[in-house]
């Protein structure tokens, strides 16, 4: 396996490696660009439209709230972030930019869905404080204060374009220690976690069912 970390000598940590943007990517924006105005027009609607369904989720109303934010949607979410997780017990892929882009996605999506339930259950705090546990669990990964914590390099997005020195470490951190002591592993507390998280939310009635 190549050794992503070459270089590192004359680097900042927080530099890490840099990924090229895909030729596609830059190929998908220009057909927005090259739009008619009256399609352009639509587009602005609908991403207007959008701003409008989140604002009324965050308003004051339970019973409006209850309507539009889907409990199980949430769930899967976290079970999507949990499986992503899982995946680190038994394969190293601290070098997978992949990996790394799949989880900043996840975990921000868990903080946005965090924020939804904490507004949902503001009058009974307990109900949401397993998320908000596991959430906190993983963003301030591990207990330094020499460097970032995980949290940091997710909500920067590691993985899209760039992956630091020290989110490498950590992913294989993790890893390690899961093969050293499965069942006293951070992964497996997290796993544990999950699993009560996902229960808590299953059992609350302000959501709707599918």
């Amino acid at each position: 396996m190549s050794d992503f970390r070459k270089g590192r000598v004359d680097r900042h940590r927080d530099e890490g490696i840099y990924v090229p943007p895909i030729e596609g990517d830059r190929k998908e924006k220009e057909p927005y660009r090259q739009l008619p105005p009256g399609e352009k027009k639509i587009l602005s609607a609908t991403f207007f439209s959008y701003l409008k369904k989140l604002f009324n989720v965050f308003s004051g109303s339970r019973e409006l709230g209850g309507r539009i934010v889907d409990r199980m949607a949430i769930v899967d979410r976290l079970r999507a972030l949990q499986q992503l997780l899982a995946r680190l017990q038994s394969e190293d892929l601290s070098q997978s930019t992949a990996f790394a882009s799949d989880l900043s996605d996840l975990f921000g999506e868990t903080l946005e869905d965090l924020a939804i339930v904490t507004i949902m259950e503001r009058k009974e705090l307990k109900k949401s404080s397993g998320m908000r546990q596991l959430v906190e669990a993983i963003k301030r990964y591990p207990k330094s204060e020499d460097e970032h914590p995980l949290g940091f390099y997710l909500m920067e997005h590691a993985g899209k374009d760039w992956i630091p020195f020290p989110f490498i470490d950590q992913l294989a951190s993790l890893y390690k220690d899961h093969q050293e002591n499965p069942s006293k592993s951070t992964l497996h507390q997290w796993d544990q976690l999950f699993e009560e998280v996902v229960k808590n939310l299953k059992g609350l009635n302000l959501f709707k069912d599918q």
